[in-house]
């Protein structure tokens, strides 16, 4: 096991009104200001979180005949959830987001050899999972040619006309989080013929060699970096989804609140603008002159929690990608003002408001749809969009 996790018994269908979700922030927070380094991987909080069954947040406790003892929660519950994680550490959250987006992949897989053998130890945290999909949607898509690609091997008997039962992976995934402790990555490739295909690649696969881990202006304690495929030999056994057309990308489907722009990476941006409004409010106890701004704050962070999960529930006339940008608008002036607040103490090493600020440039570059980042570009140059 790489993620140094233990195995946990948790009760079964526990509902998010009787889930410990305030004495989970406490831990994680505890751990976060502990560590009190950036760079390092969050085994502490990432083990209270496996502990307390955070994973089973985000499956039902079956499919089909296959048990897989999630919990059931709703969008707008798990949603709920990821905001509080990400108020206490902002990276254990994305690393979250992660783990989570490879678990739901599998989750919707019609695939039951990954329901039998895998998820079971995902869901108990005795092995990590994570994705390198980044690469399908909107890394990399200037570039003419995949940069991993799928090569279907066929049988060698001419009477062979079926599917291929094995594929050859070549290229990068150049941005996976968690990358030197997992032990099973969903990864997108791409055929020839231009479709798509998930898998659910083992990491000691022969031909794979992973990163150290890039240097980040904020989160490198994530672990993000590329995995390299030279020339692996993957079988169909493994495939998640596809192959597919790219007009029905295999990177976003039958991923509730994931994909481009999603509602999940809003919850983390407003969870860290809770963490930097909550700094103006015990600041503004002492100083007066903070607590119009302070309130002023406070409000549009409400209504942004209510649009966030009003839309997880379905509900019409909220757009994800308005609240996308909505957060991220809030994300960066709500840290600024906590930096302006804390004054030069804010701008020391290691200083909490100083971090989140790093933190919050981190959502101009995440999973950022091109009209997103054109909209913030024009904004910033003073153009209308």
């Amino acid at each position: 096991m790489h993620s140094e996790s233990e195995p946990c018994a948790v009760a079964v269908n526990v509902s998010f009104a009787d889930f410990p979700l305030d004495k989970l922030v406490e831990d994680v927070g505890r751990e976060s200001r502990l560590s009190r380094c950036e760079d390092y991987w969050p085994a502490g909080a990432w083990y209270h979180c496996m502990q307390a069954g955070v994973p089973r947040w985000f499956a039902p406790a079956s499919k089909g005949e296959i048990g897989l003892g999630g919990w059931g929660w709703t969008p707008a519950e798990r949603l709920k959830g990821l905001m509080a994680i990400a108020s206490a550490d902002l990276t254990t959250a994305f690393v979250l987001t992660q783990f989570v987006a490879a678990i739901s992949r599998m989750v919707e897989s019609d695939n039951t050899l990954l329901h039998e053998q895998v998820l079971p130890e995902l869901m108990t945290g005795e092995q990590f999972a994570t994705v390198g999909i980044s690469h399908l949607a909107t890394s990399r898509q200037h570039l003419s040619r995949p940069v991993l690609r799928a090569e279907p091997v066929h049988a060698t008997s001419e009477e062979w006309a079926g599917e291929p039962q094995t594929y050859q992976l070549d290229g990068i995934a150049p941005w996976v989080t968690g990358v030197g402790v997992a032990d099973v990555v969903v990864v997108g490739a791409v055929c020839d013929d231009g479709k798509e295909i998930l898998f659910a690649v083992p990491v000691d696969l022969p031909g794979i060699q992973c990163g150290e881990g890039a240097s980040l202006v904020a989160l490198s304690g994530s672990g993000t970096d590329q995995l390299e495929f030279n020339r692996v030999t993957i079988g169909s056994e493994w495939i998640v989804s596809g192959p597919r057309d790219p007009a029905n990308r295999v990177s976003s489907s039958a991923v509730p609140n994931g994909g481009t722009g999603s509602l999940q990476t809003s919850a983390l941006a407003i969870g860290l603008s809770r963490s930097a409004i909550g700094y103006l409010r015990r600041n503004s106890e002492q100083r007066a002159s903070l607590l119009g701004p302070t309130e002023a704050f406070e409000a549009e962070l409400q209504d942004l929690e209510r649009q966030l999960l009003a839309a997880a529930e379905g509900e019409p006339g909220f757009d994800a990608m308005q609240i996308r940008s909505h957060a991220n608008d809030l994300v960066i002036r709500s840290t600024q003002a906590a930096l302006v607040a804390a004054k030069g103490t804010g701008y020391v090493q290691h200083h909490s408001v100083g971090r989140w600020c790093r933190e919050a440039l981190f959502f101009l570059v995440w999973s950022c749809p091109n009209e997103l980042t054109m909209s913030h570009v024009c904004e910033l140059s003073g153009m209308a969009s």
